[in-house]
């Protein structure tokens, strides 16, 4: 019977491990993975009956960056295109303004938070249990807070087998208690796996390699 593997990936999380990773392997662009690639080069650790059942990748588009940086922008939109073009099921959030105001001065600065995308991969993981959808499931960052949702996934359900894969530089010892497995995605996995130049989606259009992705 062959063992249904999906995978909920963490984009920021990934996002901040291959900038460290490009750092590790001096290497100038890493960031044009191809997520989907990456993951099913790891299927075998599943054992020889797994297959990729789904990959749903979350994030958030920067989009009050547009002003003063539209090209990274663009950049973060087009990558994000060519996964989807990939068949990732993609889950976008959005950044929210939150002004903070110094004890001492008194003078207000405007931060952006991104909140929700950790909370979606959460309720994501639930529901695809409670649907019985994939026979284990996968979380693909090395972030704490998801360490409440992998203790009510095994909770609740305990015939499902719920593993965490590191990110490069992301390792997590909390969570790695919790999960039934866990293992780590090497640095040079993401230089093996990267998305051609150019792109060409199933719709026909054409994605181009952002500069410096």
């Amino acid at each position: 019977m062959a063992n249904r593997v999906t995978f909920l990936v963490d984009g920021f999380n990934l996002h901040y491990s291959l900038l460290e990773a490009k750092s590790l392997l001096g290497i100038a662009r890493l960031r044009w993975l191809n997520v989907d690639a990456l993951l099913r080069s790891y299927l075998s650790v599943f054992g020889p009956e797994a297959v990729l059942e789904e990959i749903h990748f979350f994030s958030a588009i920067p989009s009050f960056r547009q002003q003063r940086d539209s090209r990274g922008v663009h950049a973060h939109e087009t990558h994000l295109e060519a996964l989807r073009g990939a068949g990732i099921h993609l889950h976008i959030a959005t950044f929210k303004r939150k002004d903070l105001t110094c004890p001492y001065c008194g003078k207000t600065i405007q931060r952006h938070e991104e909140k929700e995308s950790d909370v979606a991969l959460g309720v994501k993981a639930v529901e695809l249990l409670h649907l019985r959808a994939c026979d284990t499931l996968v979380i693909v960052s090395g972030d704490t807070d998801f360490a409440p949702a992998l203790r009510t996934a095994k909770r609740l359900f305990p015939k499902v087998e719920v593993c965490v894969a590191f990110p490069h530089a992301r390792f997590n010892a909390e969570l790695q208690q919790i999960a039934d497995f866990s293992f780590r995605i090497r640095a040079a996995r993401y230089a093996d796996h990267q998305f051609p130049d150019p792109v060409w989606l199933p719709d026909g259009r054409v994605l181009t390699r952002p500069p410096g992705w």
